[in-house]
């Protein structure tokens, strides 16, 4: 066989390789495919078959030129062309007789070029096959048609027709649809893709309101599905521990425990088969008080006074002295002080009952001190000018038979109770420089009244410098207040005790209160932490009917045995946003 012979016998399989790949590439259905790609297999055989009998063939000729001309090599040399003959014979008959190579030849033919077809001897082997990219199996078809095999002393194995199983050849493969015979390479699908499997239902629930704890408790639990169908509940499952149980569409409890709570409901839909189940949070609130801590303060530092004190007392006159001071709770929660202070006592006469009642500064460092230093300075110095003063007055009142205070009863006060707010802010002042600090340091309020009764009726007199409250109470039924609170442009800003309070007769005077009633019920001064909270307005600190709510309030507490213990759990009551220290004294 010649060579020109065997390479047309590679170029025509190469050929026929080059017309079944594309459909084995377009053609939608598996099967097909899948015997396509078996028959190109089967051609890529035949050309490395034809091409180890070629290389075989130049090896034979290169050795008879060397070796001597004898018979047995020439012999060889036509053996094997015979055999080469044979093989290229066999191949060409097993392309010819592939199945599906005359349908597959005639459907490619009208796409290949008459200039591609004419050429293709003359043009290498490579430029007939696809490029190595489009397919897999490209690379192998390159391979087969460039590759010469070195002589390895072994034999080429022989040239035959690929083997297809009968079934391969007559069973029609499954299809999974229809072809679509409009259908090109590389259309898109107009086939919509199948939709997603439905989304089960699911359970939605709302629970009305949160408990509070302690608190009697009663929300309606409703149900639905997300598409908006209403549920059935069947069965609430709440931890025993929450206090809440489920009872006919609604959670009820008399005393929530505090926390947060996983409850699970079942429920049933006319339109679902199955029940329907899902978990909601069911929250308990704390109770604000019991968040509150209580830290002791320190008994070590300067100035250290008890974090509660109560005190009550026999006063002049037949009167009864009670008063209470308690830590407020925001100073509590950190340790602080107490820097309320206050103290009643009677005058050593028997005739005057005096009271002073202060609020430290709590942004003070030393009001602790500063509250104590004034009140007992207070009380001291006016008892003394009472004592001095008090007699004289008090006479020329009486004879006078004015039921309203006269000059001589103002002169008095002025001198007692003026001289008592100088002395104490005096003492403070002192004990600042005594201990190189700023007199800031021990800002005070100052609230001082004295009482007394005679035959015309009872004579208050009261000095105020400060927030807080004085208030007389009578037995008529009226009540008014003796005074008004230093007040300032923002909440909790007041005035305290200083020089510009007492620097003139007039600021003085303007500070000082007169006031006679015929029969006196109560008198009652307190600090800002108890008037803020029971007084929210101007309107209600000057309303009398307030006044005599409060009063007849503590009237039960303080009249028993035990009247400082119920006084001092009365200054607990609860305001929301109002925790300051808190201190009150009544006379009655």
């Amino acid at each position: 066989m010649s060579t020109s012979n065997e390479d047309q016998l590679v170029q025509e399989i190469l050929l026929e390789i080059y017309k079944r790949l594309p459909d084995a590439q377009a053609c939608s259905d598996a099967g097909i495919q899948t015997r396509l790609r078996s028959q190109t297999q089967d051609l890529i055989a035949l050309a490395r078959s034809a091409a180890s009998c070629h290389a075989r063939q130049n090896d034979i000729a290169e050795g008879e030129c060397t070796e001597d001309n004898t018979e047995q090599p020439a012999q060889s040399a036509h053996g094997q062309t015979d055999q080469s003959d044979q093989a290229v014979t066999e191949a060409r008959a097993g392309i010819q007789a592939e199945p599906g190579v005359a349908d597959s030849s005639e459907h490619r033919q009208e796409q290949i070029r008459p200039s591609t077809v004419a050429n293709a001897s003359e043009e290498p082997a490579e430029s007939l096959i696809p490029d190595r990219a489009a397919h897999p199996d490209n690379h192998q078809l390159k391979q087969a048609a460039s590759s010469t095999p070195q002589d390895s002393g072994e034999h080429p194995p022989e040239l035959s027709e690929p083997t297809i199983a009968p079934s391969d050849r007559n069973a029609a493969p499954e299809r999974s649809a229809t072809i679509d015979p409009h259908r090109k390479p590389g259309a898109i699908p107009t086939a919509s893709l199948p939709s997603a499997e439905p989304a089960l239902p699911r359970l939605i629930v709302t629970i009305a309101a949160n408990a509070n704890a302690g608190k009697p408790y009663q929300a309606a639990i409703e149900a639905r599905t997300d598409s908006g169908h209403p549920v059935r509940i069947l069965h609430c499952d709440i931890p025993t521990q929450s206090g809440v149980r489920y009872e006919d569409g609604a959670l009820v409890g008399s005393t929530p425990e505090a926390g947060e709570y996983r409850i699970q409901v079942t429920g049933a839909c006319e339109d679902i088969e199955y029940p329907l189940t899902a978990s909601a949070d069911l929250i308990v609130n704390h109770d604000p008080k019991t968040l509150w801590k209580d830290i002791p303060s320190d008994p070590c530092a300067p100035g250290w006074k008890l974090d509660e004190r109560a005190f009550a007392t026999s006063g002049a006159g037949g009167r009864r002295l009670i008063g209470a001071s308690i830590r407020g709770r925001s100073h509590a929660h950190t340790g602080g002080f107490r820097e309320d202070d206050f103290l009643l006592q009677a005058s050593t006469d028997g005739r005057w009952n005096i009271i002073a009642v202060a609020d430290g500064a709590g942004s003070a460092s030393r009001s602790r001190i500063g509250s104590r230093i004034a009140t007992e300075v207070a009380v001291q110095q006016a008892q003394a000018q009472l004592l001095s003063l008090g007699p004289a007055a008090i006479d020329e009142w009486r004879v006078s038979g004015d039921k309203e205070p006269t000059r001589a009863l103002r002169v008095m006060f002025y001198q007692a109770l003026g001289t008592a707010a100088l002395e104490a802010l005096k003492a403070i002042e002192e004990q600042a420089r005594y201990h190189d600090a700023d007199i800031r340091e021990y800002a005070t309020t100052l609230l001082l009244a004295t009482h007394t009764h005679t035959e015309i009726g009872d004579l208050v007199g009261t000095f105020w410098v400060g927030d807080g409250a004085i208030a007389l109470c009578d037995q008529a039924g009226g009540a008014r207040l003796l005074g008004q609170p230093d007040s300032g442009a923002f909440s909790g800003q007041t005035r305290f005790l200083d020089r510009s309070a007492v620097d003139s007769g007039q600021e003085i005077m303007s500070r000082i209160h007169c006031a006679i009633t015929p029969a006196l019920d109560s008198l009652l001064l307190m600090t800002d932490g108890v008037s803020d909270p029971l007084f929210e307005s101007d309107n209600e600190l000057h309303s009398p009917a307030r006044w005599r709510e409060l009063q007849d309030q503590l009237m039960p507490l303080i009249q028993t045995d035990t009247a400082t213990e119920k006084l001092v759990s009365w200054l607990k009551f609860w305001r929301k946003g109002h925790h300051d220290d808190r201190t009150i004294v009544v006379l009655y």
